[in-house]
């Protein structure tokens, strides 16, 4: 079987939570780390993504 690399589209799709916070700090010996953190959990949002030979074909930013 041979595929012709023309008619190839490499599909990608990704997640993420914009809330996202660091849940550990790094601080000077002996000294206690204060920040803050956003109090709400935030939104999911998908990104979805076409590759091909002509480029990217489409983005979707999870509105659909």
């Amino acid at each position: 079987m041979i595929v012709d690399i023309n008619n190839l589209v490499f599909v990608e799709i990704s997640g993420v939570n914009l809330g996202m916070t660091r849940l550990y700090a790094r601080g000077k010996v002996g000294e206690r780390v204060v920040s803050n953190a956003p109090l709400n959990k935030g939104r999911n949002t998908s990104v979805l993504g076409a590759l091909s030979l002509d480029g990217v074909n489409s983005i979707n930013d999870g509105n659909w």
